[in-house]
Formats: structure tokens, sequence, C-alpha cells
């Protein structure tokens, strides 16, 4: 019974000789395990690496794939040993902005950014829950991106029911810029939108813009406003429009301008100044009230549709014949016709010497 005994403790002591040969052949000579802190890794890196697909004789020699990879430290051994094998397999371990970033070897080797950091890959899912707050404050820049989902962002409810705010504050004092770059920008405002700018604000616009708004709309400028158009420009009121004007307005024109208004127009104005060179009147019906009037013309012109009328000027002066005992005189009438005056003063002369009795 003895010697039963001791050959099954003989196969143990093999057993666990084989099995410390293969613990040793995996793991750093170097590595020190301390009860008291956990495990301290006296090397520069040390990395978990589960593969995609294990080989059939259980050795790293014949896994196939990235399934996930934690490392810490330096960049590790799998790291070069991916980028040897190209493109296709070490964009699964790298973050593509990292390799867009970085060239040639130093996609793997400034992977930890030249000190001690960490590396997190996988061909499923990373799952991070915690009970409280999370912090994730990196010194340099951060970059986050997904290849083919999309990027939500929400928060949440606190135990009062008061719905909590989204921060997007762009450098230290809220001095930086903050850049989007988008096809379609939707907004979705169940309250009131406040927006503060404090310095210059400009919007370029390089395609169609609409604005369509179905309830009232404020406006309120307190100081200068310049505005220049330099095409077609539409505007149409479909009800009612009011505006009332306090401050002086002056309007310069050096296009044509057509104004017509088919149903009514009422103007009302205290004092009214117009100074021109031409102006036309078509109307059918027109009634002027007017308590004084001055006008200064050279030329007048009158046309009704395509007619024209013209009123030639008479003066007509009746004869006048005085008589006193013999003397008869006789004056001539003058005729102006076309307000041009023809002169009868000779004739007036041969009449009154040939007609004059004395």
């Amino acid at each position: 019974m003895s010697s039963a005994y001791d050959t099954q403790i003989n196969s143990l002591t093999a057993t666990l000789s084989d099995l410390n040969t293969s613990l040793d052949s995996v793991t750093d000579s170097e590595a020190l395990v301390e009860d008291d802190t956990g495990t301290h890794y006296q090397t520069t890196y040390t990395y978990f690496y589960v593969p995609s697909t294990p080989g059939a004789a259980n050795t790293s020699a014949d896994d196939t794939g990235l399934g996930t990879l934690l490392r810490l430290g330096e960049y590790a051994d799998v790291e070069q040993t991916a980028f040897n094998a190209g493109a296709d397999t070490y964009s699964a371990f790298f973050p593509a902005q990292h390799i867009a970033d970085e060239s040639g070897d130093a996609i793997y080797t400034n992977a930890a950014g030249g000190g001690k950091g960490i590396l997190m890959a996988c061909d499923g899912r990373i799952l991070i829950r915690g009970g409280e707050k999370f912090y994730l404050n990196p010194k340099g820049a951060m970059h986050i991106q997904s290849d083919e989902g999309a990027i939500t962002i929400q928060s949440g409810t606190d135990t009062n029911g008061n719905e909590q705010d989204i921060n997007l504050i762009a450098g230290a004092n809220g001095l930086g810029d903050l850049n989007t770059t988008v096809r379609k920008d939707t907004k979705t405002v169940a309250g009131e939108q406040y927006e503060k700018v404090t310095s210059v604000s400009r919007k370029y616009y390089e395609a169609n813009k609409y604005e369509i708004y179905h309830a009232n709309s404020y406006k309120e400028i307190h100081a200068h406003t310049d505005t220049r158009h330099y095409g077609t420009y539409f505007k149409m009121f479909c009800g009612g429009n009011i505006q009332v004007k306090i401050a002086a307005e002056f309007i310069f024109n050096l296009a044509f301008s057509l104004n017509i208004e088919p149903i009514s127009k009422i103007t009302f104005y205290a004092f009214k100044t117009d100074i021109g060179l031409v102006k036309t009147d078509i109307l059918a019906w027109k009634t002027e009230i007017k308590e004084g009037e001055l006008k200064v013309l050279g030329a007048t012109f009158r046309s009704k549709a395509v007619k024209v009328d013209t009123t030639a000027t008479e003066a007509t002066a009746t004869p006048v014949k005085a008589s006193t005992g013999g003397i008869t005189a006789e004056q001539i009438a003058a005729e102006c016709a076309n307000v041009n005056v023809k002169s009868m003063i000779s004739l007036w002369e041969a009449k009154i010497a040939s007609t004059a009795q004395i």
C-alpha cells in the first residue's frame, strides 16, 4: 500500500513540475508577487490577451485574430507583431485617429505616448457601468469616433425629478471655438431657447436657407443694422403688415422700381417733398383737396391713354368803336393762335388813317 501511495505522490509531483515549467514559459521571471500590494510587475508592460479563435494546440502560436486585449505600460510584443502583419491586422488594435496621427513604426512604438499607457481593444462590446460619478480627464487631445454607429450623449434626472443639463464648454473660460460640421442640423427645443453672443457673430451660408415660423416672431435691435443684398429679393405678405417708423428714413434707389398695388393704397403724411426730373401719373380718377398750391411750370403735358389733346389758347377782344360828332375810330381785334401773338400794329395805323373822320 505504501508503494501505491508513493507512486501517486511521485505522479503528482511530476505533474506539478510540468505545470511549473509551463507557467515559467508564459510568465516573466522578473515579475514579483507581493501579497500585501496585489500583483507587482517589474517589467515595462504586461497584458491580458484573449484570441478571437484559440488554436488547437492551446499555444499562442496558432491563435488567430484579436478577441480582447488589455495592455498596461509600454507597447507590448503583441502590438509589434500585429503591426508587422499589416494594416488589416493592426487596425483592429489601434483607434483609427491614432493611426492617422502617427506614421510608420510610431503606430505601435508610440501607442503609450512614450510613457506607460493603457491599450484596450476587442472585437465585441466594451461596457462600463458605474454606481457613482465617472471622470474622463486626459491631459492631451481626446477623440471619440464611431466607425459605423451613432453617438448619443444624454443626461439624466436626479432624485428630485429635475432634468439635468449637458454643458459644452470650449476653453478654460469658455473662450474657445466650437466647430460643427454636419449635413443637417435638427434641434427640438421644448422650452425656451436662449443664445448670448458677447463678441462678433458671423454666419456663412453656401446653400439655400429656409426659415419657417409657425408662431409669432419678435426681433429687437438697439444698434446700427447694415444689410447688403446683391441678388434677387422676393418678399410676400399674405396677412396684415404694419410698419411703424418714428425716426428719419432715407432711401436711395439707383435701379428700376415698380410698385403695383391693384386693390388700394392709403398714405397719410404731414410733410412730403418730391424732387425729381420726370413724373408720370396714369389715372382713371383723381381727387385732390388742397388748401394751398404753388406751381412753377416750364412745360405742361397732359396725356390720357394714347390720345393727346392740345387746346389752343384763344384771346378775343371786342372791337371798340368811338364816335364823337364826325370822329370815328375803329380798333381791329388782335388774334392769338397757338400761343403765337400776331402783331397788327401796321394794319391798325392804316385802318385808323383811312377811317378817321374829322
